[in-house]
């Protein structure tokens, strides 16, 4: 006789696994990025980062207690921000450029084979970005296979980190990555409908 399990699996679709596919764009301002992969209802196009290592979505939030000697001690929320940070594998300076806000001066050429430029220093602002990161599962059935999501929608984020290039040995099976962190900040421009900070889209339990 086995011990008596004090409970049951409540929603098996709420147990989510894998990872995540990171992709970020200059256009701010979308109030909605449907289910449809790489665009939104304005058109907005989205860079896939592509190869992403250990990615972590964080939220952090600063409480302040507020009571007396009379009342009960009440929790408010002084400042809501997230953190996203990862490696990337895959380094496109076409991408680096959007994640870091037009901070560096790039260009692209056709000549001479082609080639991508950045000139680094000397631009002291930043302009913010979007990011969605998407966890997908796929369901296969006599009818065919259909997919679920579970998004990220992150309205503004700026990058927070410094460009570092890992190289490794040349013996070395493994590629080089490149360290990322982006600091979310709130987006006044939105209301509470909108999320202001960020907003979850899941379709995977809904079951």
């Amino acid at each position: 006789m086995g011990y008596p399990y004090q409970t049951s699996i409540q929603n098996i679709d709420a147990v989510r696994f894998g990872s995540a596919k990171l992709e970020v764009t200059a256009t701010i301002g979308s109030t909605h990025i449907p289910w449809t992969t790489g665009a939104s209802t304005g058109g907005t196009t989205y860079i896939n980062l592509g190869i992403v290592r250990g990615l972590t979505v964080k939220e952090e939030v600063t409480r302040a207690w507020v009571g007396g000697d009379n009342v009960d001690p009440r929790p408010l929320v002084v400042k809501q921000r997230m953190v996203i940070s990862g490696t990337l594998v895959e380094y496109d300076p076409l991408a680096w450029n959007t994640m870091r806000g037009g901070m560096d001066a790039y260009a692209a050429s056709t000549g001479d084979g082609g080639h991508k430029e950045v000139d680094i220093g000397g631009i002291r602002f930043q302009d913010p970005f979007q990011v969605q990161a998407t966890n997908q599962t796929v369901t296969t059935s006599a009818v065919g296979d259909s997919t679920y999501d579970l998004r990220l929608n992150v309205w503004k984020c700026y990058d927070d980190g410094g460009l570092a290039f890992a190289f490794q040995p040349d013996e070395d099976e493994g590629p080089m990555g490149m360290p990322f962190e982006f600091l979310v900040v709130p987006d006044t421009t939105r209301n509470i409908a909108d999320g202001l900070l960020y907003q979850i889209l899941d379709e995977q339990s809904t079951s």
